[in-house]
């Protein structure tokens, strides 16, 4: 959904059903993944009524690109590790796989969702009566300490972006994207047109509908699309840290 849809959606809002309404910036959705690797212990005690919990667990994380989402947690398989995972009950291995689902959910950097990494469960030990919830929870702060160490950087969704524009108003065009940091794909001329093909950043697209409109008279138009998430230069990701929260 675009801008203009969205402008649409509020006015028929306000029209219709007479609420007032207030968008807010739109949101970029970046993703984390990890610079390193690293392996941590972590140990959880603690005590539900007079029920004591305890949950012993050693993790590592790696970055992986594209490892698919059943390889995402991966067992150790050196003897040590596997006679002591051997041992470990299925519910208490499926509230790992919960664990490792949820801490995946937000990274250090800024708590965005992250890909293409594979994390290694080396040790699990679960105290008699802990419960579930206990064994996620310690996943979860076991596998925040790992990301901590091993650092994070942010990946930013990238745009196939194709633009059609008439030849005497190209090279505006041609200027104004490479202010938005596109990368140049090819130029060719279809039907007396100039069609640009690049790929650019998102959050560098953001009212690009409007001022294309204002770069070409209102003559040209565009598509895009999905294209990847991309590593981001310090000086970037520093813009959109701030940019999302505001320091």
């Amino acid at each position: 959904m675009g801008e203009l849809h969205l402008e649409i959606i509020k006015e028929r809002i306000i029209r219709e059903y007479k609420i007032d309404v207030e968008l807010g910036p739109l949101q970029i959705a970046y993703r984390e993944t990890l610079l390193g690797a690293a392996q941590r212990n972590f140990v959880l005690e603690r005590k539900i009524g007079s029920q004591k919990q305890m949950v012993n667990v050693t993790m590592s994380a790696k970055t992986v690109k594209g490892v698919p989402a059943d390889k995402v947690l991966r067992l150790n398989k050196s003897p040590e590790s596997a006679a002591n995972l051997a041992h470990v009950w299925t519910r208490h291995m499926t509230a790992v796989k919960q664990g490792v689902s949820t801490a995946l959910l937000h990274g250090p950097k800024l708590g965005c969702k992250m890909v293409d990494v594979q994390v290694t469960l080396h040790w699990l030990e679960v105290g008699r009566g802990t419960s579930d919830s206990v064994v996620s929870a310690a996943v979860v702060q076991c596998l925040r300490k790992v990301f901590a160490e091993a650092e994070s950087i942010l990946l930013e969704p990238v745009m196939s972006l194709e633009v059609v524009v008439p030849e005497s108003h190209s090279a505006r065009v041609l200027a104004d994207l490479t202010r938005r940091r596109a990368d140049l794909q090819q130029v060719h001329v279809q039907r007396g047109d100039k069609v640009i093909e690049c790929l650019a950043p998102l959050s560098e697209l953001l009212g690009y509908s409007s001022a294309l409109r204002s770069l070409s008279s209102g003559l040209a138009s565009f598509t895009m699309e999905f294209h990847s998430n991309r590593q981001m230069t310090p000086y970037d990701e520093e813009k959109a840290i701030k940019a999302v929260t505001g320091f």
